[in-house]
């Protein structure tokens, strides 16, 4: 088996979404949930793989990705784009929700 790690980035202006929990989406199913500054691990099996966030309506960029025997590859997502602009950003198409890969790979500890 392997790890996935997924950190949602506590930010000093908790202004968008800060209450609200991002759903962890791995292959097309929801697995878990993430508060602000929650981290989560999610075992799985190696191969190829896509991850990619949801709130309501709105997701993130997908990203897909190799894991290999015995390793734990890491993310981290975010509030896309400025927080001032959340009304704007939520009508807009693009990414509400910023994830990316924040390691490649590694031993498993």
């Amino acid at each position: 088996m392997a790890t996935i790690e997924v950190s949602r980035k506590k930010l000093p202006h908790p202004v968008r979404d800060g209450v609200r929990s991002y759903k962890v989406v791995l292959d097309g199913e929801e697995v878990a949930k993430l508060k602000m500054g929650d981290t989560t691990e999610i075992s799985s099996h190696p191969g190829h793989h896509t991850l990619w966030m949801r709130l309501d309506f709105k997701k993130s960029n997908t990203i897909q990705f190799e894991l290999g025997p015995d390793t734990t590859t890491r993310f981290e997502c975010e509030p896309g784009g400025r927080y001032l602009m959340a009304l704007v950003d939520l009508f807009r198409s693009g990414r509400y929700i910023a994830l990316r890969q924040i390691e490649d790979g590694g031993n498993a500890p």
